[in-house]
Parts: C-alpha cells; structure tokens; sequence
C-alpha cells in the first residue's frame, strides 16, 4: 500500500515505526505490534541482543506505549525502559543496533507493511559486517520451501538406494 499524501493520514490507532537506514515503514494498525527475534513477531530482528519476544506497541487510553517483554535492552530516545513508556511523535526505539522513529504520519511514499499481515518483514544481520537486510517471508514462499524439501528428500533416497547397491 502506498500513501502519496505528504502529510500522512492520522487515525487514532494507527502510527508507523520508520527504519530509516532502510527506509521501510511499518503500520502499527493492528496493536499490539510485537517486535522480536521469534518469526512469530511482526517485526522479526534477528540480533543477538534482541529477545525472542523483546518489545511490543500497544495502543492504551488515546496513545501508543512500548512496553518491554524480554531481557534485552529497549530504549526510548537513549533512556533505557523499565516495563513501559508511552510514545510521542518523532520518538527513537532502540531495539539492539536497530533504531525505530514513532510517528503518527506515515512517510510519503512509503510502502507499508500492517501488523498481522502474513507477509510481515524479518530482519536479519549480514553474516559478514553489521549491515542489516530484509528477508520477505511470505505465505507464497512456502510451497516452494515444501518443494525444496520433497526433492531434497528424494535425492537423499536415490544417494541411499545406489549406496545400497553398491554395498552388495
């Protein structure tokens, strides 16, 4: 979904966490939005100071508050939270090396991603340095992922069968 107002729509409930680095914007649309290392996660960071279940957004008496789930650090503005911390326009959450700015517009252009979709994002860290990318895991990579799986199957039957023939 793509939102071409310069200003942004403002809905009550609705807010945005926009990675700039990687210049992706995630709707808050369906709270909570959960943030963590479980793919379970709306927003999955694969960082090894990130908790499984870390942090999650809540909406709660007209304003969003992050609220902190795992043992990892959450900051807020470079204040570390203890339970929780309501959020204000322009705010920075600090989840391990990834830095989230609140806000209550979404950027021009930007495509966004609802919270609950089965298409949410997954971030991972590059095996070689400390640059990030995105892994799409969508419910349309699936069949290919069962696919893999059945021929990896059946050449390990082949190798086991032709190994069984030449032992005889």
């Amino acid at each position: 979904m793509r939102n071409d107002d310069p200003h942004g729509p403002i809905r009550g409930d609705r807010a945005y966490l926009v990675h700039s680095a990687e210049k992706q914007t995630f709707a808050i649309a369906h709270a909570p939005f959960r943030i963590g290392r479980d793919p379970s996660n709306h927003l999955q960071v694969l960082d090894a100071e990130v908790s499984r279940d870390h942090a999650e957004v809540r909406f709660e008496e007209g304003r969003h508050v992050v609220h902190t789930l795992g043992s990892g650090a959450t900051l807020v503005n470079g204040v570390s939270v203890a339970g929780s911390a309501p959020l204000a326009e322009g705010d920075e959450i600090a989840v391990g090396e990834m830095r989230l700015r609140y806000t209550r517009h979404s950027a021009t252009g930007a495509i966004v991603t609802e919270a609950g979709w089965a298409d949410d994002i997954r971030v991972s860290q590059a095996p070689t340095d400390h640059t990030r990318k995105y892994e799409g895991s969508s419910s349309r990579d699936r069949p290919r992922s069962a696919m893999i799986i059945v021929v990896s199957a059946t050449i390990l039957l082949i190798v086991w069968a032709l190994a069984s023939l030449l032992m005889r």
